[in-house]
């Protein structure tokens, strides 16, 4: 990796700039347009020629045939200084214009992000009039809520296939949730940052954002966002640095698809192989479509059933809000009840439940969990393929599993119950909380007991 000469002081006095001295920035406000001008002038300075992209505010600058662009709004919403949102980013770009050895790369400053993406969606519908080499634009990289956690990657489109990732991986200390993979991969009209424009226009392209223990940024669109972690900046800048002076990435087909677990790239014929496997044995041990069909429909009524009274407490009101979770849920309109803090008790329980029904066989529901753990694992294998197969890899790998040990299926389920993960699936809107415990019907195959009468 290349050792970059940044200035963590001169990033710092960048962000008090912003943070401090200007304040909430909201699109069309003076300080917007300050903030714009500031950066404008920023980059003259350095060298660079910056250009307005159609949009007032909308800054851009390219250097040689701009293979990579970089992209950081300028804007906050009302109310905010906006230090992680977005100050941070700006000031990280800012730094790179000074100091990078990079000698393709576009720096871009969008408008009104805050208001919808506006910004963006001007400078990649007219690429060709500011871009100096339109076709040799390979990557595009969004910052949005930077400097604050754990440096993490979304928007890992069905575009980012083993040769992308692998090249990503090699950029730095970057963290790959299989939650956010997931959601970029099988719903890419829920991303919230700059890159999407980009990726509607066909370009390779993510987002970089700090991602902390609880999942989301606890002072998102507040007033109190004017903190920001010096050792997260100084590894943002190493990446950066990486990645605008790395050759870009080999382009693979779509039907590569890779996944990150940890460091390592699982490769596509890996991942499609396990998803195989899995439906085969699910196949292999199918019992009978007496038993399967007599139970299925009484199984998830009696799921369905347990998932409405679990709502119960919600209702009442005994678990109180985080903060994460109503400034999360205040985005999207929705009510704050607790559930997050809900969701560990929850399958604690669901799970004690359902095994003690498996226990006393004079109780009547005991029958309707006969049949093969690995049958319906095949199943919802099968199910979630269709629709990725990277999200279908932890059923399928669950699935395998319970070819020895049942009970185990539930750990792919499991993830998704997290009380971090749920705050992220909330976040983007996903989920409704009412309906939280939808991700426990992966839990299901887990229940399943093969005994002697499955065969009658």
């Amino acid at each position: 990796m290349t050792d970059p000469s940044f200035s963590i002081p001169r990033i710092e006095k960048d962000i008090q700039w912003l943070v401090q001295e200007l304040g909430p920035r909201p699109a069309y406000s003076s300080e917007a347009r300050l903030a714009a001008l500031g950066i404008r002038d920023s980059l003259k300075e350095s060298g660079w020629e910056p250009q307005v992209a159609q949009l007032a505010n909308n800054i851009v600058a390219c250097k040689g045939n701009g293979q990579t662009l970089l992209l950081a709004h300028s804007d906050s919403v009302p109310n905010s200084p906006g230090a992680i949102d977005n100050a941070v980013g700006v000031a990280a770009l800012l730094e790179l214009a000074r100091s990078t050895e990079a000698i393709d790369l576009c720096l871009g400053f969008p408008a009104q992000e805050e208001l919808g993406l506006i910004g963006s969606h001007h400078m990649a519908s007219i690429l060709e009039e500011w871009h100096p080499a339109p076709k040799n634009l390979k990557v595009v990289i969004a910052l949005d809520l930077v400097g604050q956690g754990e440096l993490s990657v979304t928007g890992l489109s069905k575009d980012w296939g083993g040769s992308e990732l692998n090249w990503l991986t090699e950029q730095g200390d970057i963290s790959f949730e299989y939650g956010y993979q997931v959601v970029s991969r099988s719903l890419p009209s829920y991303e919230r940052s700059d890159h999407r424009s980009f990726a509607a226009q066909g370009y390779l392209s993510a987002h970089l954002l700090g991602r902390n223990q609880d999942g989301i940024f606890p002072e998102y669109h507040q007033s109190s966002d004017t903190e920001y972690d010096v050792s997260h900046i100084e590894n943002l800048m190493q990446v950066l640095e990486s990645i605008v002076t790395s050759e870009p990435p080999e382009q693979s087909p779509e039907w590569q698809s890779g996944l990150v677990l940890g460091t390592q790239v699982l490769p596509f014929w890996l991942i499609w192989f396990v998803c195989l496997a899995a439906i085969a044995a699910g196949a292999k041990n199918f019992i009978s479509l007496k038993v399967h069909g007599r139970n299925f429909l009484k199984i998830i009524g009696i799921w369905f059933a347990w998932g409405l009274l679990s709502n119960i407490p919600l209702w009442l009101g005994i678990f109180t809000p985080s903060i994460e979770e109503t400034n999360a849920l205040s985005i999207t309109g929705l009510p704050a009840n607790g559930w997050w803090n809900w969701s560990s008790i929850y399958l604690l329980v669901f799970l004690v439940t359902l095994k003690t029904v498996q226990v006393f066989p004079k109780l009547k529901l005991a029958q309707f969990w006969n049949g093969s753990s690995t049958f319906w694992g095949g199943i919802f294998t099968l199910g979630m393929v269709v629709i990725d197969p990277v999200l279908a890899f932890p059923v399928a790998v669950g699935t395998l599993i319970s070819l020895r040990f049942p009970f185990l299926f539930a750990l792919g389920g499991a993830y998704w119950l997290s009380g971090g993960i749920l705050r992220e699936v909330a976040f983007w809107g996903v989920l409704p909380p009412a309906f939280w415990f939808i991700p426990s019907l992966l839990l299901i195959p887990a229940m399943f007991v093969k005994d002697d009468s499955c065969s009658q």
